[in-house]
This record gives structure tokens, C-alpha cells and sequence, in this order.
């Protein structure tokens, strides 16, 4: 009963979850995807299960995870967190913060991964937005800085020339 109540609890969570869940293969292939992950990027279950993490990659983050999926796999390490880049449906960046945990069977081989994603595209637009507002003000503040520099200079010659008459 308790193996029941455990894989409806699983179902649960994972049918209902606010975040993106998938399970992939060891080659990268989904073969289980939430409600939430489909509406993240746009894409039907359907379209997804035929997909593998690497078709909906950022064409930069392709190999970005594939060292850390690799220790995922052989054993190194049982779980690892990245942001990332997807490409959604219409061609559009969603960046995403990614935990892959690796599930093993009773010898500790290595038998899938169960990915949460969580849209952070937000946060990164509001990051990009401070960078330009910083360099902005750093460019401001480096020309009050130069026009400073201008009137010291014009001071010092104009008390330099003062104190020649002197």
C-alpha cells in the first residue's frame, strides 16, 4: 500500500508542480515531461517526448551540462544546478535555472534523471536592464570625472598665471 500511496504522491507532484519537471534518458532523451515544462517552452507533451535536452538547447549551452551529466551518470555526483538557455516553441530564449538529480536502482547504476526547471527569464531581463543602467551611470560619472579633470586643469593655469604676475 505504501508503494501505491508513494507512486500517486509522485504523480501528484509531478502533474501539479508550478515548476517545469522532465525525466531523461541517459542519452538526454525525454521520456516523461509536466504540464508546466510544456507551457514554459510551448510545446505539446507530444512534440517533447520526440526531443532530446540538446534540440531545445541554446545553441551556445549545448555542451554547457554535458560534462556534469556525464559525472551524473557514471556516479560522481548525484545531482547538479544550472541556468541555461532553452529555445521555446516560437524560436524565443526562456532562460532557465536547471536541477538534474540522477535515480538509480538498488546497485546504484544509473537509470534516469528527474530535471526541475524554473523560469528565470525575468530575473534576467531585469539583470541585463541594471547592466545597462550601471554602464550608463559608470559612463556619466566617467565624463563629470573628465570635466572635472578640465576645470582643475583651467584652476591651476589660471592661479599659475596669476601667481606669474606676482
Amino acid at each position: 500500500m505504501k508503494v501505491k500511496n508513494g507512486e500517486r504522491r509522485f504523480e501528484a507532484i509531478f502533474d501539479n508542480a508550478a515548476v517545469g519537471i522532465f525525466l531523461i534518458d541517459d542519452r538526454g532523451y525525454f521520456f516523461e515531461v509536466n504540464k508546466a515544462f510544456c507551457d514554459m517552452l510551448g510545446f505539446k507533451e507530444k512534440q517533447l517526448l520526440a526531443m532530446c535536452c540538446d534540440d531545445i538547447s541554446h545553441p551556445n549551452d549545448k555542451k554547457l551540462h554535458v560534462e556534469f551529466f556525464k559525472d551524473l551518470a557514471s556516479g560522481n555526483t548525484d545531482k547538479y544546478t544550472l541556468e541555461k538557455r532553452f529555445i521555446d516553441s516560437a524560436g524565443e530564449i526562456v532562460w532557465v535555472r536547471v536541477t538534474f538529480s540522477a535515480i538509480r536502482d538498488n546497485d546504484e547504476q544509473f537509470l534516469y534523471s528527474i530535471a526541475v526547471v524554473e523560469n528565470i527569464s525575468p530575473q534576467k531581463i531585469m539583470e541585463e536592464e541594471l547592466n545597462v543602467a550601471l554602464s550608463v551611470m559608470m559612463k556619466d560619472w566617467d565624463l563629470e570625472a573628465e570635466a572635472r579633470r578640465a576645470e582643475r586643469e583651467n584652476l591651476r593655469q589660471s592661479i599659475s598665471s596669476l601667481s606669474q604676475g606676482f
